[in-house]
């Protein structure tokens, strides 16, 4: 009974993503957490931008772009590795 649950529990905690990306739960929590907080930002920033366009009016673009420059240089570096 005990093997039982140890496998199950064993199963539930090996993550197929963090294997392919060789990233630890900290370092994924972590990025994740990062990249949705700046999303979140933004997403905000352009809502206030569509209620009054004087406020904001490049910070959602600027957060995208930084993203996406962001992926970019992490790909590169995951292909050199």
């Amino acid at each position: 009974m005990y093997s039982y649950f140890s496998s199950k529990l064993n199963q539930l905690t090996q993550f197929n993503h963090l294997s392919d990306k060789k990233l630890s739960y900290t370092q994924h929590f972590k990025t994740a957490v990062t990249m949705s907080y700046k999303m979140t930002y933004g997403g905000v920033c352009l809502l206030a931008h569509a209620i009054y366009p004087d406020i904001h009016q490049s910070t959602g673009s600027k957060i995208i772009e930084d993203l996406y420059l962001e992926k970019l240089k992490k790909d590169k570096k995951e292909e050199t590795n």
